[in-house]
């Protein structure tokens, strides 16, 4: 029996040594492990947040995503509107978990527009979620090869008679549009 406790104990201290030879080795190529735990936890999850950032950014940047995220935002406004015209509460955590949604899907679409910074991700920005769409698709280059071009007009005047719009990218002097 003593020849097996022996035996056993050189085995568990040859094992001892090598982990703790392991763990030296890696923490001379890693200095951060010699870092206080809270400390490394802390700097750990800096690190993941600042990547997962920059790679959200970085998705949002297509334009696809713009027209997603685009998508999101107003109906998550819409939403929001409802819950107000309902009576909902300012302190309602449905209310201020949608609230926190909606301005997390906005910052994140204006990130990945500065971050794309082409006129296609501005044209996108600025047109409605139709003409954003219109703008993915390609559309607005078939149409504007055809001749055509999808401007969008902002009804100035309105009665039972007429209606006046005007151009809103060219500022256009107003143009009596539907006379009865």
């Amino acid at each position: 029996m003593n020849g097996a406790v022996a035996h056993l104990t050189v085995a568990v201290e040859k094992v001892d040594s090598l982990a703790c030879g392991g763990v030296d080795q890696l923490v001379e190529k890693i200095p951060a492990l010699k870092e206080a735990t809270p400390e490394l936890v802390k700097n750990t999850k800096e690190t993941v947040a600042s990547y997962f950032t920059s790679a959200t950014s970085f998705l949002a940047s297509f334009s696809l995503a713009q027209v997603a995220l685009k998508i999101v935002d107003t109906g998550l406004e819409v939403v929001e509107q409802v819950i107000t015209m309902a009576g909902g509460s300012e302190k309602n955590i449905i209310t201020n978990g949608i609230r926190t949604l909606h301005t997390t899907a906005n910052t994140i679409r204006i990130e990945g527009n500065k971050k794309a910074g082409t006129e296609k991700a501005k044209k996108i920005e600025e047109a409605s979620i139709i003409g954003a769409i219109v703008e993915v698709s390609g559309l607005s280059e078939l149409l504007a090869m055809l001749g055509l071009k999808v401007t969008e007009t902002v009804t100035v005047y309105e009665d039972e008679h007429a209606r006046v719009e005007v151009e809103t990218e060219d500022d256009a002097e107003p143009v009596v549009v539907d006379t009865n």
